[in-house]
């Protein structure tokens, strides 16, 4: 496939013939971080940690939310829940290891959820395994079944309608607001809500009959954010979720535990994509789903790392998360663009473990750097020697120069960087990592490279292996419905998550104790990768 990057003056020749897309009309992501859609690109309960969440509806009318939390290896849906906010109304809670080697959400927040979270006695849901380990009515994805699969994730929040005003659905969601009032705090009444879901005294539930009844189309101004905290740590790195606009112009109300609505269910095919130029583009996709991915479709992504260790039990940590938004509508039964391989058994073990794609860090030969601008040259490793690879890798004669490539085979992928823990096997090694806790992750040995702190990017076009001579030139695209042009690379989130850790904190010792010492003290922050966008004016057939 011949294809290039469009110039400058292409761009501008597209934006007159196609027309520069109308944000109200066209799926997009709003830098203002208000939206339709909120994407929440990973959760944990491992290492310690829990993940507080939150979502704010900044509009006066009430909110029709599908709450949906997915496992991080193959997207499986583990919660899901319809969720009814009043105007101007936070919804929050926390997910929690379960006691039982999975995960669970735990709410305080009294906004009405369908089925009802807030009214349970310990006011926590357990995670379930059902979609993925196969239940009474499915048959499960034929990968791991453990309850560990829950432990790590992402999810998603879509808004399904606007409450109609001065209906009683309003009435019902709305918050008493008065202090001297009956329920002060609490919403007007949660169970009518189930009721209107249920069948009681064989008397059906109107939204069983109707389920746009008391709703109006989607209208957006809601944001959220999450934070992965540990207790023991004494730390607490937070993330903005990404806000999707215009996603659906019609409502969108289903049955609490359905799969729908979901990303590939709203109404709008178009897409406007910002360029790194500043320009905008109109992506019209084959699929609804095709548009969301588009908002996210990154040729590259980058961002930094620090493993510095200064001494004196003072060091850092750096990981990466790499999350794959849309992924499992892509991979399922047969590959579709822009991803090329489907969630099948890599291993020969008999149990599905991924949907692979093999990624190079680049541009350049090993696309890592320190902060003097300095890169490794491509040297052939040598099985006899201690020469610098990333790791795991392939141990291959020193005739064969190999070019470093990694597979990143989830929805989720956590990316570590670092030399290896001690006695740890390079060939197994998948952690668990220092900070998030992850077992199911990418090493990176920056430090065996010699470099402990820089950056990396990650080059998410090229979908061949260079090492391998009859797997050449092949490219990841986005098809859009007019064949032409595409867009490169794979639809992508994530961040960088960077932590310090000293003992240089005093300990203050009640008075009247004697002596003194110093404290572990973890802190850092989350910070959002960065990324390029490439459009192809080449043919997207072979």
């Amino acid at each position: 496939m011949n294809r290039k990057n469009l110039t400058a003056a292409v761009l501008a020749g597209l934006a007159g013939a196609a027309g520069i897309a109308s944000t109200a009309q066209a799926v997009n992501m709003n830098p203002d971080g208000l939206g339709q859609v909120l994407i929440y690109p990973y959760y944990t309960v491992n290492g310690g940690n829990v993940t507080i969440l939150s979502v704010v509806n900044t509009t006066g009318q009430g909110k029709a939310v599908k709450v949906r939390f997915l496992e991080g290896m193959n997207s499986v849906e583990v919660l899901d829940f319809n969720l009814y906010m009043s105007e101007y109304d936070v919804w929050a809670g926390a997910i929690i290891p379960d006691g039982n080697d999975g995960a669970a959400l735990t709410v305080t927040d009294t906004s009405c959820t369908v089925p009802t979270i807030e009214g349970q006695d310990d006011q926590t849901q357990e995670f379930l395994t059902l979609a993925y380990a196969g239940g009474t009515v499915t048959e499960g994805d034929g990968g791991p079944d453990g309850r560990d699969r829950l432990t790590e994730g992402y999810f998603e929040m879509i808004e399904m309608g606007t409450i109609e005003e001065g209906s009683p659905v309003e009435a019902a969601t709305t918050h008493v607001t008065d202090p001297t009032a009956e329920g002060y705090g609490y919403p007007g009444d949660c169970d009518a809500h189930v009721g209107l879901w249920s069948i009681r005294d064989d008397i059906v539930g109107a939204w069983l009959e109707d389920a746009d009844l008391y709703l109006d189309p989607p209208s957006g101004g809601l944001f959220g954010g999450a934070a992965v905290v540990n207790a023991m740590k004494g730390s607490m790195y937070s993330y903005d979720a990404r806000a999707l606009q215009g996603y659906s112009m019609s409502i969108q109300h289903s049955v609490p535990g359905e799969t729908e609505p979901n990303l590939g269910t709203g109404d709008v095919f178009t897409a406007t994509v910002f360029l790194d130029d500043g320009a905008t583009y109109e992506f019209d996709g084959l699929l609804a789903l095709d548009a969301v991915s588009a908002v996210f479709m990154h040729d590259a992504v980058m961002n930094e790392y620090n493993t510095e260790d200064l001494g004196n039990d003072t060091r850092a940590a750096s990981e990466w998360v790499v999350t794959f938004p849309t992924k499992r509508d892509y991979v399922e039964g047969a590959a579709r663009e822009p991803f090329t391989s489907v969630w099948s058994d890599n291993d020969e073990d008999s149990i599905n473990d991924g949907a692979c794609e093999i990624v190079k860090f680049g541009p350049g030969e090993y696309g890592l750097w320190n902060r003097e601008e300095e890169t490794i040259p491509l040297t052939p490793p040598d099985p006899n020697n201690d020469d610098p690879v990333f790791s795991p890798s392939e141990i291959v004669p020193p005739d064969e120069p190999q070019i470093p490539t990694s597979n990143l085979c989830y929805e989720v992928n956590v990316i570590r960087f670092g030399a290896l823990p001690e006695g740890a096997d390079p060939d197994t090694y998948a952690g668990p990592s220092e900070i998030l806790g992850s077992s199911r992750l990418l090493n990176i040995n920056n430090t065996g490279l010699g470099f402990e702190n820089g950056w990396a990017s990650i080059n998410l076009l090229d979908a061949d292996d260079p090492n391998d001579d009859e797997d050449d030139g092949l490219e990841r695209y986005l098809v859009d419905a007019r064949l032409q042009p595409a867009l490169g690379g794979l639809p992508v989130t994530g961040f960088w998550l960077s932590e310090f850790q000293n003992q240089f904190a005093p300990v203050n010792l009640p008075s009247g104790e004697a002596g003194s010492g110093t404290a572990t003290q973890h802190y850092g922050g989350i910070f959002n990768h960065k990324g390029t966008r490439m459009v192809s004016t080449g043919s997207v057939s072979d």
